[in-house]
């Protein structure tokens, strides 16, 4: 094993979380994280009792230690600094990694030696960390794995490479769903979303399957647009393609029963976009910036729609944790173009302020993708597959009833449609125009000649 991941340690990693062009409220910071490293022959399953932990106590405590499980210690400077980010709401991760996998936690606080004493919750750590040999445990609630070694082989390298890639690129958005922070008019305290969701929650196993399908849309099909899609969205799409090409293997209803599961993680992936491009960067920026949060506190009293209203607050106070149909989201396209329209008036001609400017540019930006949104076809194609959902589920109620050919030609029906919207086709696949507005340009697919060149210029290696 390489020395740097024997031992526990920070790196600093730059964190840029709005890059993309259409969405310019930057949110640049350098950001401390962790590393640890575990070692299975202490405890096999200490991964999974972390997992478990934060299922059944929402959150686990991890203490500080090396690869033999000894106890370490960070500076005091360097506890400060974390603590300074998880005030500000900016995700801090706690990494740990044996190289044969990398998971990934959500720090959510410190607990030191001398507050431990204080707190009764410590009992959540795994057995092996007793709580009488660590001073330093890092509270995390949530978990995802970001790499496993499937080659079969002894081999690291790709583990080190994806753990060398996490330190040295510029974070461009959150592994993490964000919890909202608003301040509570009545006390000014600060008040976190209870209902976030996490990924712990979502059934995400990092199968060898699972990691089959993800190369799969990621090399061959959205290949230079993987990147932009959000962490939600790309589970979805992986865990649709799983249970499609699951289904092949069947036939009659249980063959219906994957394929609509599949179109119900295919849509799930499309809500998740959708919200990730035209609703989160309006709601993520009331709550980070001052002035915008002023003048969305001006407006409400002003605002007509009481519905339009309602929707921002519950989204805004975590209540509602996205817009999840297309008949709300079709009402807050509709409502939204005006809402921004009368709030960016707001920052009109305060040019002494950078941050209006930049608050009154990212408005701007936002009015125009949403008259992209109908100008480019999108909502036409986001019609159709909520057609195809409707559809799919209202046929499931009498699906015992269909004889044996109209449930073959059923499942013919849906598995075509659902390799069209799955496909490369720039034309059938609707998240290529999404990630094209996400990104301000254009979406480049490369050509079977391409393709064909790539395969040949793959190096073959050996074994000795």
């Amino acid at each position: 094993m390489s020395t740097e991941w024997k031992h526990a340690h920070f790196f600093y990693r730059e964190s840029n979380i709005y890059t993309f062009s259409r969405n310019p409220l930057y949110n640049n910071h350098e950001d401390c994280h962790i590393f640890i490293p575990w070692n299975k022959n202490i405890d096999f399953e200490y991964m999974f009792k972390i997992k478990k932990c934060i299922k059944d106590n929402n959150r686990a405590y991890i203490p500080v230690m090396d690869i033999d499980g000894n106890p370490k210690n960070f500076s005091k400077e360097i506890l400060e600094r974390i603590s300074f980010q998880l005030a500000q709401n900016r995700e801090t991760h706690l990494v740990m990694s044996n190289l044969e996998s990398i998971h990934v936690y959500r720090i959510s606080k410190i607990i030191t030696n001398k507050a431990s004493k204080k707190d009764k919750n410590l009992n959540c750590i795994p057995d092996t960390c007793a709580q009488n040999k660590y001073s330093i445990w890092f509270e995390v609630d949530d978990l995802f794995v970001l790499e496993v070694n499937h080659s079969g082989g002894a081999s690291s390298l790709a583990v080190i490479d994806k753990l060398n890639e996490l330190k040295n690129t510029v974070q461009s958005q959150n592994i993490f769903k964000p919890a909202p922070i608003l301040k509570d008019k009545s006390n000014q305290e600060i008040v976190r979303n209870p209902v976030r969701e996490k990924w712990v929650d979502m059934d995400r196993n990092y199968t060898y399957d699972y990691f089959i399908r993800q190369c799969k849309l990621k090399d061959n099909i959205y290949q230079d647009s993987w990147q932009f899609l959000a962490r939600k969205t790309q589970h979805h799409l992986i865990s649709s393609e799983l249970t499609r090409h699951q289904g092949i293997f069947f036939r009659g209803e249980q063959k219906w029963k994957y394929l609509k599961s599949s179109i119900d993680h295919y849509m799930t992936a499309v809500f998740s976009e959708l919200n990730e491009l035209y609703v989160s960067p309006l709601i993520h920026s009331i709550v980070n910036y001052e002035s915008l949060a002023d003048a969305w506190d001006e407006v409400q009293s002003s605002l007509v729609d009481e519905k339009f209203l309602n929707l921002l607050q519950q989204l805004l106070s975590g209540e509602k944790k996205q817009i999840d149909s297309i008949e709300e989201f079709s009402f807050y396209i509709t409502s939204a173009k005006s809402f921004l329209f009368t709030i960016k008036n707001r920052f009109a001609k305060k040019f002494h302020m950078q941050e209006c400017l930049r608050v009154e540019s990212f408005l701007s930006k936002q009015e125009s993708l949403i008259e992209a949104l109908v100008c480019r076809s999108i909502t036409e194609s986001l019609n159709s597959l909520v057609k195809i959902q409707e559809w799919v589920h209202e046929t499931d109620k009498d699906i015992q009833e269909l004889d044996e050919n109209t449930l073959q030609d059923c499942n013919l029906k849906i598995s075509h449609l659902l390799s069209m919207a799955s496909s490369a086709s720039y034309e059938d696949n609707v998240f290529f125009k999404l990630v094209e507005e996400k990104t301000a340009k254009g979406v480049a697919q490369q050509s079977f000649n391409n393709q064909v060149k790539n395969l040949l210029s793959i190096d073959l290696k050996k074994t000795a």
